[in-house]
């Protein structure tokens, strides 16, 4: 764990290095740990964290000053691919993995919002995405976009283990460590203590 960490901190000081003379950071971590991990390797003041758990009215006030230049880093775990439109980003950093190519080029679509000044967007890739899946540009990334952005009503990405899920699922199919992945696509909270169940729990 203590490895981990220093190699979080250590990425986190190149990218702080690399992004002194950028716009908004939009980083995107695997955990909501690992998220907290990255925060705490930025600069007081001028980073957030933004995740599914953040209240909407946090969000919204975060998500202002984020557009405003106010907050130079964001750390978010997998909302902030689709629906976000802040023009300052013009650095974009995978520190998780992602088999999805509509995914990947959604979240490094993040850091192409025109704005006045803007000459380009630099994408740091420390998780092998690239590898992966391609350049945005080349024409098997293309193919992919198109063929899964066809489907992606039928299919869902697990934020937690990355197994893909057909849309009729509740819980995730995935396997970790030999055992069934507990991320609930669909659930209800417990009014007592807040523990999510699956939407047909009855206690």
């Amino acid at each position: 764990a203590s490895e981990g960490k220093r190699i979080t901190a250590d990425i986190i000081k190149e990218v702080v290095e690399i992004s002194k003379n950028r716009g908004g950071v939009l980083i995107f971590a695997s955990t909501i740990k690992h998220c907290e991990e990255v925060l705490q390797s930025l600069p007081k003041g001028e980073a957030c964290l933004i995740t599914g758990k953040t209240p909407d009215t946090e969000r919204i006030k975060l998500i202002d000053q984020i557009k405003a230049g106010k907050i130079k880093y964001t750390v978010n775990m997998n909302v902030l691919t689709t629906g976000f439109n802040a023009p300052t980003i013009d650095h974009v950093v995978f520190l998780r993995p992602t088999s999805s190519p509509v995914l990947w080029v959604q979240a490094i679509g993040r850091g192409v919002r025109l704005l006045d000044g803007k000459k380009d967007c630099l994408v740091s890739d420390y998780a092998g995405n690239l590898d992966r899946l391609g350049e945005m540009e080349e024409p098997l990334i293309a193919n992919l976009k198109r063929q899964q952005a066809k489907d992606m009503p039928l299919i869902f990405e697990c934020p937690t283990c990355y197994e893909m899920n057909p849309s009729t699922v509740r819980r995730c199919n995935g396997i970790i460590n030999g055992l069934r992945c507990d991320y609930l696509f669909q659930f209800k909270d417990c009014w007592s203590c807040q523990t999510q169940n699956d939407i047909t729990a009855r206690h």
